[in-house]
């Protein structure tokens, strides 16, 4: 897997990962297609909380979406923000693939006791994936007006 920094350059590949879940933009911005601002305003609130994104390729195709924030401002705790694959590509791996890899350079990078991260509550098959990879809930809470479970998988 290759990792991309991904800029607003990559726009448009973005939004056509995204548009390829519809059912899970309904549940994050209420609306099943996301257009160019949608993707700026995603950007921009991964700038303010000091994150980083990347697209994944694989065989030279871009397969997958990932941004994290090294430093949360208000738990200073290393969070993943979002894990995305686009759905021509799910159900061969790749999303556990993405993740592993990402917690291995988590654990090289940072002396990060746990990574954290927020699921839709609504969202039960991402649920499910994160369970299986061994994060537990620790609270409920909401981000913007949306019910989440916050999880965390210890790092050590």
């Amino acid at each position: 897997m290759k990792w991309i920094t991904n800029t607003l350059e990559w726009a448009d590949t973005e939004q056509d990962i995204m548009n390829s879940h519809p059912a899970y933009n309904q549940m994050a911005k209420d609306k099943e297609t996301l257009d160019y601002n949608d993707i700026v305003e995603e950007f921009e609130e991964n700038e303010a909380l000091g994150g980083k994104r990347y697209l994944i390729s694989k065989d030279d195709r871009i397969i997958a979406l990932l941004d994290y924030c090294p430093e949360h401002p208000v738990d200073h705790r290393v969070w993943l923000g979002l894990l995305i694959v686009h759905a021509a590509e799910q159900g061969k791996g790749y999303g556990r693939e993405i993740y592993m890899e990402f917690e291995d350079f988590v654990k090289a990078t940072y002396a990060a006791e746990e990574l954290r991260l927020a699921v839709l509550t609504e969202n039960k098959n991402g649920r499910l994936f994160w369970d299986e990879l061994g994060f537990e809930a620790y609270r409920e809470a909401e981000v913007k007006g949306k019910p989440v479970t916050c999880l965390r998988k210890p790092m050590r």
